[in-house]
């Protein structure tokens, strides 16, 4: 679960209506590290359905023909392990293979099954079960992507992006945020200098655009 300090930083970011969606997801980002897995991993798989303006950090290894084969999928991808699956049944065929490696370790994804293309043949019911040369379905279901979804649904409060990471704080919570013994409010606590020199850089940032 998140901490106090945590969620207040968070909804601080969130309710600052001159960020835009890419704003408050890169300044999130930025203290990501510090957050508990469990968290990282909610948050992410979030990110990628919610933030689609930016390709991962491996696609920019690939010659121009992998890329757009990337991208089919990217686009046509409905949740981040899908997605990940995907590149790993084509794993082989990536000018950079290793970079698509890191990239994992960097997202934390652990598959729940092996990434083979039997979970995607299963989504084509009656239709065929052959692989195009973007490795899917021919004639499949078209599902909406998120930018033609209602914007409202960019604006999820913290609490359904972390999932149960982000419980409302009880009021021993509070009562210890106000006090300074949870550390947020205690000079000499090292969660509280860390959370000063996060405020600051997004701050800082903030100036820049």
């Amino acid at each position: 679960m998140l901490s106090v300090p945590q969620k207040n930083l968070i909804n601080c970011l969130w309710n600052a209506d001159h960020l835009s969606i890419s704003d408050k997801i890169d300044s999130i980002d930025s203290i990501l590290k510090e957050m508990p897995k469990e968290a990282r991993v909610e948050y992410r798989k979030w990110r990628f359905l919610m933030d689609r303006s930016r390709m991962p950090d491996f696609y920019n290894s690939q010659n121009n023909q992998i890329k757009m084969i990337i991208a089919a999928i990217f686009e046509k991808s409905t949740d981040l392990e899908e997605f990940a699956q995907a590149i790993m049944s084509i794993k082989a065929s990536l000018n950079n293979p290793d970079a698509f490696d890191k990239w994992l370790k960097n997202e934390e994804i652990e598959f729940k099954e092996p990434p083979i293309q039997k979970d995607v043949k299963k989504k084509s019911t009656s239709q065929s079960s052959e692989l195009d040369s973007f490795g899917m379905v021919p004639n499949a279901i078209s599902v909406p992507t998120p930018y033609q979804q209602q914007v409202s649904q960019y604006q999820q409060p913290p609490a359904n992006i972390f999932g149960s990471n982000f419980q409302p704080v009880t009021t021993t919570q509070q009562t210890q945020h106000d006090s300074g013994s949870s550390g947020w409010s205690n000079p000499f606590s090292p969660e509280f200098e860390r959370c000063k020199k996060q405020m600051n850089v997004l701050r800082k940032n903030m100036r820049k655009k």
